[in-house]
């Protein structure tokens, strides 16, 4: 029984010693697989676009008072998402719509650039071309005297930049945790990083003046009336100031007039401060509802692409080649019946 196990392994060991023996001899395939292969590889690590990106997450509260913010607490800390109950009408859900609106978009193609003259608009109408054939048709273009369109600032964003810039924006929102995701891609790293930080900007921005919009209008309208009634102050102030030192009479009709006067003092002075005190209020209502974002993890500048390097290309395509002249190799023996004869 033994023997007859010894002689299985034995015989085992033989064919794979054959078919070892039986690929060295088929190893031009190999060589031949391997070559196109490189060519392939390097044809398409030339062919994608050295894209960078980089990420910024934003902890980002919906505003709540009151018995919403307790339950949404509560719901919190049990990994439940009442969105719902928040009371902004841009809630977290909405911010991918929000970033990828046109108007939003506009504001981002305007955005200057730091280190250049023109905004990110009109980076993107004169970026160099990150493919080879990209290239190569600038170069005849330049070859042949033709020149690229201007864009102008002053101008409608083109619909192609538009896309173009929906296109190195993603915004991803985690319901559960309240998380906003801004990834932001483009071929030039330092670009990619003042992207995603004039995203994020944008956002707050556009957050704050949404829901500070009421509160802000109330407290220009008070300080509106409280300078008004300043002035009214002072004008009775220098009204009484000027009676009283241009008459010097103990008549009853002077003292009328000089009581009048100071009357009209008081209650401009407790009119202007009782403004005052409103406008205070108010200021202190606008710093409660603007909000406070916190910045998990800020915008960097990437080091490495997101595509493959053109070695990690040759060497994928070259495994690939291996794996496939083995079975091209194997499949030929079998058909050909070469598959138990002598190595």
């Amino acid at each position: 029984m033994g023997t007859s196990r010894i002689d299985e392994l034995r015989e085992d060991l033989q064919s794979l010693k054959r078919y070892l023996l039986l690929l060295w001899r088929k190893r031009l395939v190999y060589v031949k697989y391997s070559l196109v292969a490189a060519v392939i590889a390097v044809v398409v690590a030339l062919s994608v676009p050295r894209i960078y990106s980089t990420t910024t997450i934003l902890a980002m509260e919906p505003r709540q008072t009151g018995y919403n913010a307790a339950v949404m607490s509560l719901a919190g800390m049990a990994g439940i998402n009442l969105g719902f109950l928040s009371e902004d009408a841009y809630s977290v859900d909405l911010y991918p719509t929000i970033i990828s609106s046109k108007d939003f978009v506009s504001r981002i193609a305007r955005m200057p650039l730091n280190g250049t003259d023109g905004s990110y608009a009109a980076y993107l109408a004169t970026a160099p071309e990150s493919t080879w054939w990209g290239r190569l048709i600038d170069r005849a273009k330049s070859f042949f005297g033709i020149e690229e369109p201007h864009y102008d600032d002053s101008a409608d964003v083109p619909v192609e930049v538009i896309s173009r810039i929906r296109a190195n924006v993603n915004c991803q929102v985690n319901k559960l945790q309240g998380l906003v995701n801004i990834t932001a891609y483009d071929a030039n790293p330092q670009v990619c990083k003042m992207l995603a930080d004039s995203v994020t900007a944008g956002l707050n921005r556009f957050i704050q003046e949404y829901r500070t919009s009421k509160t802000r209008a109330d407290y220009e309208a008070l300080s509106l009336i409280c300078d008004s009634a300043k002035v009214r102050y002072h004008a009775a102030q220098d009204r009484y100031t000027d009676f009283v030192e241009n008459n010097a009479s103990t008549s009853p009709a002077y003292k009328a007039r000089r009581d009048f006067l100071a009357g009209e003092v008081e209650l401009a002075y407790a009119t202007y401060n009782q403004m005052a005190a409103q406008v205070q209020m108010a200021l202190v209502k606008l710093q409660e509802a603007t909000p406070v974002y916190n910045v998990i993890q800020s915008a960097y500048v990437p080091q490495k692409p997101e595509s493959f390097s053109m070695l990690s290309t040759v060497v994928l395509f070259l495994f690939f080649a291996f794996v496939i002249a083995t079975i091209k190799i194997t499949y030929s023996c079998v058909k050909e019946k070469l598959w138990g004869a002598e190595a």
